[in-house]
C-alpha cells in the first residue's frame, strides 16, 4: 500500500471514529438555549426552533467544531510533510462525513429534529454519494456526475447559477475521482 493509501485510511479512521460527543440536553431547555444562542449570535429571528436546535447542538453541545479545527491543524493529528498534503486534499471530504455523522447522531438522538437534519444534509450536499447525483438542467438533464467530464464539472464549479448544495457534491466528486486515481481503485 502506499503512503497516500495509507494516509487516506489513517484520515478516514479518524473521520470515522472520532467519538462526536453529542450532549443530551432536555427538549425544552434545549430550544430555550439554542434559540436565546441564536439570538445572540445573529439578532435575526428568521430561523425555525428546529433549525436553531440542531445549529446549537453541532456547535455547541458536541465536539463537531473541535474535530473541525483538529482537521486544520495536521500537527493534532501527528502527520508530517506529504501526509499534511493528503489532509489537504482530503479535508472537504473528511469535512462533509463528519458532518453527515453529527447530524444523523442528532437525528437519532432527537427524533423529533430529524425532518431539519435531512434538510440540512440536503442543503449542504452531504445526504448522499455524490456521484450518484443527477444534474436537473441541461444540457446534461438526468446525467449523475459521475457520468460527468471533470472539465464540465470544473467549468460548472465556475457558474454562478451553481447552488451551495450542487457545489459541496461536485467538489466532493472531484475529490473522490481524484483520490481513486491516486489509489488506482474504481
Amino acid at each position: 500500500m502506499n503512503d497516500f493509501q495509507t494516509t487516506t485510511n489513517a484520515i478516514e479512521q479518524f473521520v470515522d471514529n472520532v467519538p462526536l460527543q453529542l450532549q443530551r440536553i432536555p427538549r425544552q431547555l434545549l430550544e430555550g438555549m439554542a434559540t436565546e444562542a441564536k439570538a445572540t449570535m445573529l439578532r435575526c429571528h428568521c430561523y425555525t426552533v428546529e433549525q436553531a436546535c440542531v445549529d446549537f447542538l453541532r456547535h455547541s453541545a458536541s465536539d463537531y467544531d473541535a474535530i473541525l479545527r483538529k482537521l486544520n491543524s495536521p500537527d493534532e493529528l501527528g502527520l508530517t510533510g506529504g501526509q499534511r498534503h493528503i489532509l489537504h486534499v482530503e479535508r472537504r471530504r473528511c469535512v462533509a462525513r463528519i458532518k453527515k455523522r453529527i447530524l444523523d447522531e442528532i437525528s437519532s438522538a432527537y427524533p423529533w429534529l430529524s425532518t431539519e437534519c435531512e434538510r440540512q444534509k440536503q442543503r449542504e450536499g452531504v445526504d448522499d454519494d455524490p456521484g450518484d447525483f443527477v444534474i436537473r438542467f441541461q444540457p446534461f438533464k438526468g446525467k449523475r456526475l459521475r457520468d460527468l467530464d471533470t472539465d464540465y464539472l470544473l467549468r460548472l464549479l465556475g457558474q454562478t447559477f451553481v447552488r451551495k448544495s450542487l457545489r459541496t457534491r461536485i467538489e466532493r466528486h472531484l475529490a473522490e475521482r481524484q483520490s481513486f486515481a491516486a489509489t488506482g481503485e474504481p
